[in-house]
């Protein structure tokens, strides 16, 4: 891969990420609501405990691919500043 394919798929990443942590929050926020609210089920409860622990995983996933960018990222940058 070329060197601007990397940055490209590094800055994706990132900007997942962000998205990630953005959706983590608000889903966090409205299972705070749900908790505090006396009329909502315990299923609802539930199913949004379940879609913050999917939306962490994918965010654990992103958080081990950017590193692994980052990582190829500094090395390229090193061979470059190297030549």
């Amino acid at each position: 891969k070329d060197i601007a394919s990397y940055e490209q798929q590094l800055t994706r990443c990132r900007g997942l990420n962000r998205e990630l942590t953005k959706k983590i929050r608000l889903e966090t926020e409205l299972l705070a609501s749900l908790d505090a609210s006396n009329h909502k089920s315990s299923s609802d409860l539930a199913l949004c405990g379940r879609s913050i622990r999917e939306l962490a995983d994918r965010k654990q996933a992103h958080n081990q691919n950017m590193r692994s960018l980052e990582r190829t990222w500094n090395n390229l940058q090193t061979m470059i500043r190297s030549l």
